[in-house]
């Protein structure tokens, strides 16, 4: 009988532990439904990923490739050849003339790096390092008009603003003549800002016509003593000098 009892009893502890085991495989098994499904969603997404890498990698190509199209087409000898000649003229003693260097490799990305060349040969290093501030500020302003000058404008306008910094009184005069060269030469309407009033007034008289159908027109922009904005307004046209005509 004793032994029947502790039979009774194992078994009645086996059956429970078997009800618990029961139960735990049943909620294991909804567990692992879940991760399947959750697994099932993250290989889509994984998927959906991969197609959005391939195609983003495929746009960094397609991009690369336009850039170094884009570069080698405008970055060029012949937008060097422009920059140089409008650098000379506005800095006529400066023995480093800054140019672009582009790769000669052909399935290499094309990087469009700013050296310098010397007038009798050879190369310089980085502008930075090679020209004074000025003709920095000169480097800058001629590059800006070789890119303007080597590519079919959409408008023949050019704006500029306060163009002289750190420029000598030599280098603006300079630059006042070729601001004329362009607007005559290559018919540009030229718009220029200046901030100091001595040189608004030097450009004023500067680039006053000097040819029939020439125009200037000076705007000046200042503020009363209540802080409002002012404006004055001048058109200046092409008079012929009759004293030396005569």
């Amino acid at each position: 009988l004793t032994a029947r009892q502790t039979a009774r009893r194992s078994a009645i502890e086996m059956a429970q532990l078997l009800v618990i085991s029961v139960g735990k495989r049943s909620t294991l098994a909804a567990s692992v439904d879940n991760l399947e499904a959750e697994l099932a969603v993250r290989k889509g997404c994984k998927e959906r990923a991969d197609t959005i890498i391939e195609v983003a990698k495929d746009m960094t190509r397609k991009i690369r490739e336009a850039r170094s199209l884009v570069v080698r087409r405008v970055f060029n000898d012949e937008l060097n050849s422009v920059w140089r000649d409008l650098f000379v003229r506005l800095a006529p003693e400066e023995p480093f003339i800054p140019a672009f260097a582009i790769p000669e490799a052909a399935n290499a990305d094309v990087e469009a790096a700013l050296e310098t060349h010397h007038r009798r040969g050879g190369k310089g290093g980085n502008p930075r390092a090679m020209l004074s501030a000025g003709n920095l500020n000169t480097a800058a302003l001629t590059l800006f008009l070789a890119l303007h000058l080597s590519v079919k404008p959409r408008l023949p306008w050019l704006v500029i603003d306060d163009p002289v910094q750190s420029m000598d009184e030599v280098h603006i005069a300079q630059f006042a003549a070729l601001l004329r060269t362009l607007s005559k030469q290559m018919q540009r309407q030229v718009i220029v800002a200046v901030h100091e009033r001595s040189l608004f007034d030097y450009l004023a008289l500067e680039l006053s016509p000097a040819f029939a159908g020439d125009r200037l027109n000076i705007v000046e922009l200042g503020r009363n003593a209540i802080g409002q904005t002012t404006s004055r307004w001048d058109a200046r046209l092409f008079v012929a000098d009759r004293a030396i005509a005569a």
